[in-house]
């Protein structure tokens, strides 16, 4: 009997990555080093994310022949996902890098960017540009990017060397 191999264990802070890149010609969406390189490291200014999780819907097959309601796959779809990034005072922040309407790609290594492992690649366009001002001390002013994902994600493809 096959057993799961024993896990290497980690935190995402400290150890995962996040890039913006303006292009991936790849029709993989395998991107290269060099298109990388040309990219944005955004890992260090964010705050918190959310999204970035495919799912995916069942649709119910009952037939007549059964009180079971079985089900079937259904069509994959993605959270709505954003980014929280720390805001600069003098506006030398994130807004630089993806103003509104902006389109390319957000890669997230969660195991860092070493050679081979798995990312996740997200077409997207930049859907709004929001600013958090809190007024209790609890947080800094915060820039929270809206994405619209443009099309299916390439999921666990891996980092080129």
């Amino acid at each position: 009997m096959a057993v799961l191999p024993q896990t290497t264990r980690f935190f995402g802070a400290g150890t995962s990555e996040c890039l913006y890149l303006p292009a991936v010609a790849a029709a993989n969406g395998t991107p290269t080093r060099a298109e990388m390189t040309a990219g944005t490291v955004l890992t260090a200014e964010i705050a918190d994310w959310s999204g970035w999780t495919v799912t995916g819907a069942e649709i119910v097959t009952p037939d007549l022949g059964s009180t079971f309601d079985s089900k079937i796959p259904g069509k994959t779809s993605i959270d709505d996902s954003s980014i929280t990034f720390h805001g600069d005072i003098g506006g030398a922040d994130v807004r630089d890098v993806l103003p509104r309407g902006t389109g390319g790609f957000v890669m997230i290594m969660d195991g860092g960017d070493v050679a081979a492992r798995p990312a996740d690649l997200f077409p997207i366009r930049v859907r709004s540009v929001g600013k958090l001002r809190p007024v209790d001390g609890g947080s800094n002013f915060r820039i929270t990017i809206s994405f619209s994902i443009t099309r299916e994600p390439f999921e666990d493809i891996p980092i080129p060397a």
